[in-house]
């Protein structure tokens, strides 16, 4: 799939820096905010649309110390070392960010209104309350919730990236995490160096063939209405999590499952190329590999530039027998200029800056409203008319069930004002560009004809029927209404038509309601985050020695067998000698 970015990008950096660019709040002149996030996690340079730092720094007057690291355990191994007040911002996953609150490294947030109203208005009221869900128990003793503690940044899932062209079965196949234990894929396959990720991949393969998991599975696939939905969550998310109610029976169980996995993850390595920890989005581009365990933003990565750079499809899923879940989110330790920390909140908190975010790095935002849902529109499919939206001449929108293109560059006009749209019906004389949307006998259909020679390139007196031109397009639509309620513009559906080429990487970057529904959140292993530590150390130390015992005993045959022969040559050459003695007497 090729993004159309259209005009969007110069809206979103006009839109933005008219506002950056006022004149600095003198009140932060010379003060200095320092953040400590993941290394490639914020729109930065000239290559971003807007350079989140730099303007940051231009709007307030401050300086900002930016550094990076590679895992959230280095982050942490480097935090818990520096004095109070080193950092005044962190980004971390929801695991660590329990522990960090666990231990009170991290400071409570104030009233979101006040402090970051942005982030109130525009973050998606669905992951908030994925965060409110997660709790954990202060070093006071007393139960919190992750949204009092954690502005939350990026979400996503962990699925498989594959190639499609790989097997003509894959398709059905990664709707399992079986597919990593089959032989036919054998050193097709690389996993994430990561011990959270993988267990999750041994964990969902040990458990999904129980008679409950399947009963309740084939329920929410027939039929995912919410009541289902909520049942086959639960019951993942009770997968997921050890039972921490001091009783021997739960002990027990939380030893056997890391067992489990550790039986698992042995008998995985054994079909796998190998562990990366981050070449495998970039293995999967160069054909290296087939398959990848992935996180769905480095899938949107490599997904764009395998297409991007040679044409290759690749597409990604999210297995269908449970999955994981993720969160990222800011906090401000102890010691932390606070004020200021929120104004930076506050800042990458506005649609504006998260589309910035989003088109750079190729994680989802938490923050949702008009201009995220036209982003994901521009690059996948069409939406909904907007009357707020600046059409440009040749962009497609949905009206009253018609599609309706624009003639030249239109504010607030309906489509069925024919001095700015006209009705987009399939001509084959006219000249058409990859992206255009057209109706045909009820139908709608997508170009996805593209010169990579020249871009700017069209066709003319193409046939609607000809497949490696116009693919039919799903007029139901893609539905992520629950990830932007309350945001968007009054009568927007919150429905994308993607074209044909592009639902899955749409998909892969918002995910549907029915698919979150499969995929729960990882909390920290707490007092057995040690014996999940030790497991994954004898899995990747772990080496199949029975091909080495099978030579050994070979060796073992062969030198037995020379030491017979040799003794029966000794004796023969006894026997020999006496004989020739005797005759000679």
């Amino acid at each position: 799939m090729k993004k159309l970015n259209l005009i969007l990008p110069i809206l979103l950096i006009s839109s933005c820096l008219a506002g950056c660019s006022s004149s600095n709040n003198g009140e932060y002149e010379g003060k200095t905010l320092t953040i400590y996030n993941c290394e490639d996690y914020i729109a930065q340079g000239d290559d971003a649309l807007i350079d989140i730092i730099g303007e940051f720094e231009k709007k307030y007057g401050c300086k900002v110390n930016y550094y990076t690291y590679d895992t959230n355990e280095t982050m942490y191994n480097q935090f818990s070392l520096q004095k109070e007040g080193t950092y005044d911002l962190i980004c971390a996953s929801e695991y660590m960010v329990q522990k960090m609150v666990k231990e009170g490294l991290v400071q409570k947030m104030n009233d979101y209104n006040v402090s970051i109203p942005n982030y109130e208005k525009y973050a998606s009221k669905e992951l908030r309350n994925k965060l409110k869900n997660m709790k954990v128990v202060t070093d006071s003793d007393i139960e919190v919730n992750l949204d009092e503690y954690a502005v939350g940044y990026m979400w996503g899932t962990l699925g498989i990236i594959y190639d499609p062209s790989c097997s003509d079965t894959i398709k059905e196949d990664v709707k399992s995490w079986d597919i990593f234990w089959n032989e036919n894929y054998k050193d097709l396959i690389s996993i994430k160096n990561s011990m959270r990720d993988t267990y999750v991949v041994g964990l969902m393969h040990a458990y999904s063939q129980s008679e409950e998991f399947k009963t309740l599975k084939e329920a929410y696939l027939n039929d995912p209405n919410d009541e289902n939905c909520n049942a086959y969550n639960q019951l993942v998310q009770n997968i997921f999590d050890f039972k921490l109610d001091g009783s021997k029976e739960s002990e027990e169980e939380n030893y056997q499952k890391i067992s489990t996995v550790k039986e698992e993850l042995i008998a995985l390595k054994d079909n796998i190329f190998g562990f990366e920890v981050d070449s495998g989005k970039t293995d999967i581009i160069t054909g290296k590999i087939k398959m990848n365990l992935a996180w769905s933003g480095d899938a949107v990565y490599s997904i764009d530039t395998a297409m991007e750079e040679s044409g290759k499809t690749l597409e990604y899923s999210v297995p269908e027998d449970g999955g994981n879940i993720w969160y990222d989110g800011w906090t401000i330790p102890y010691g932390a200029d606070k004020e200021l920390a929120y104004k930076f909140l506050d800042f990458i908190s506005t649609p504006e800056n998260a589309a910035s975010n989003m088109d750079y790095i190729g994680y989802t935002p938490f923050i949702v409203g008009d201009q995220l849902f036209d982003l994901a529109s521009s690059w996948y499919g069409i939406s909904d008319y907007s009357s707020t939206y600046q059409y440009s001449e040749g962009e497609t929108c949905v009206y009253s069930g018609k599609l309706y293109t624009a003639i030249q560059d239109s504010v607030g006009n309906i489509p069925t004002n024919d001095s700015y749209f006209e009705e987009a019906i399939f001509d084959s004389s006219k000249e058409y560009y990859y992206g255009n949307v057209v109706s045909y006998n009820d139908e709608w259909y997508s170009c996805e004809y593209y010169d990579e020679n020249d871009e700017d390139k069209g066709i003319v007196n193409s046939s609607i029927t000809d497949e490696e031109v116009w693919v039919k397009m799903d007029k139901k639509g893609y539905d992520i209404s629950y990830l932007f309620e309350g945001t968007l513009e009054e009568g927007r559906s919150g429905i994308i038509y993607p074209y044909a080429s592009s639902a899955n990487q749409l998909q892969t970057q918002y995910p549907s309601k029915e698919i979150s529904a499969r995929c729960a959140i990882m909390n920290d292993f707490g007092e057995y985050n040690a014996d999940v530590i030790i497991m994954w150390g004898q899995v990747k130390a772990y080496t199949d020695m029975t091909p080495v015992y099978v030579f050994l005993g070979v060796i073992v045959v062969i030198a037995i067998a020379l030491i017979i022969i040799s003794i029966i040559r000794k004796n023969l050459s006894a026997h020999y000698k006496r004989l020739l003695m005797n005759k000679k007497k």
